[in-house]
């Protein structure tokens, strides 16, 4: 499955492309266009998920997404040993099996946008973190925009489809929560080779999703339900998973390798209002007075910490779901 790696083998993760990064107060045309690219199809993404639970539910969903990606990238991975195997083993249990798991559940009870939306609260999750593992300090503006994004949350919880099932609103905070800390995690493993990265996370995902598929999924969630599924719509969730998701994927390293990462972190702002706009053009979602607000609430103050972020140079990626 693994070809043995060289001590120091490029990849998109390298060391090597740490030092082409360009102190540049933007990003250049087509860094920009390709930031902008990936953000499209990662806010995509929640109304292709919504798609792919409707027909299969989301563990038998999740069991051939991690089966079919781990197999795509298996022939280009490489071994990283044992040391480094393990912890990307404990982030694919992290974001791969709970993450996805708690997101795939969200998405459905809750409307694709409205889960978008939720989901921004990783990035507060994740300040709040820093602070208490990693003794990261905040000033007062990044208070606010805490404060602020907390607001918009109350405000998400009088949308129709949240205020009709708590427990959709609780899976999104917990998947939010559980990503926020599996990217502190991820952190140790800033030199790994991408198609490694993603073979292995995925690889490792596998036997638990599908034993979930088995033990916590019934009657049209299980896999009974799947010869009633259309096809069509799962061949094309699952070509958009493990190929353009994928692929986005090693496309955002390679943008944090040539540019300042508080830069190119701030496009992910614009993936709520993508995924809302997706999700009212095809999934006919209702826009409503409190998503507008809600949305609004939580952009606003997550724009202030990714602005504090950027004046302060500070490289430590936020999280991005996808």
């Amino acid at each position: 499955m693994f070809k043995k790696a060289p001590a120091c083998a490029p990849g998109l993760f390298d060391a090597e492309n740490q030092t082409r990064k360009q102190d540049m107060s933007s990003l250049d045309r087509r860094d920009t266009l390709l930031a902008l690219a990936v953000i499209l199809i990662w806010g995509a993404h929640f109304a292709v998920i919504k798609a792919g639970v409707t027909q299969l539910g989301p563990f038998v969903s999740l069991t051939l997404r991690f089966g079919l990606t781990a197999l795509a990238f298996a022939p280009f991975a490489r071994w990283p040993g044992w040391p480094v195997f393990r912890r990307m083993a404990i982030v694919g249990v992290l974001m791969g099996v709970i993450h996805q798991g708690l997101l795939f559940a969200a998405l459905g009870r809750l409307d694709s946008a409205s889960v978008a939306v939720l989901m921004q609260s990783q990035t507060i999750f994740a300040v709040l973190m820093g602070w208490m593992i990693l003794r990261e300090r905040f000033g007062w503006r990044t208070a606010l925009g805490l404060g602020v994004g907390a607001l918009g949350l109350v405000v998400m919880l009088g949308v129709p489809d949240v205020a009709a099932s708590l427990g959709g609103f609780a899976l999104a905070m917990a998947s939010s929560l559980v990503l926020s800390y599996a990217y502190i995690r991820m952190r140790q493993l800033s030199h790994v080779h991408g198609p490694t990265l993603i073979a292995v996370l995925n690889g490792v995902s596998f036997p638990f999703a599908l034993l979930a598929s088995f033990t916590l999924a019934a009657g049209d969630r299980g896999w009974a339900h799947a010869p009633a599924a259309d096809w069509r719509i799962v061949g094309f969730v699952l070509a958009y998973q493990v190929g353009l998701v994928s692929f986005s994927h090693s496309l955002w390293q390679k943008l944090l390798a040539r540019n300042e990462v508080a830069r190119v972190t701030c496009y992910t702002l614009l993936m709520p209002p993508i995924a809302i706009a997706v999700g009212v053009i095809f999934m006919g979602t209702p826009l409503t007075r409190q998503l507008f607000e809600g949305a609004g609430l939580i952009l606003a103050g997550l724009g202030i910490v990714v602005l504090r972020r950027v004046q302060k140079h500070r490289n430590a990626p936020l999280a991005a779901v996808e």
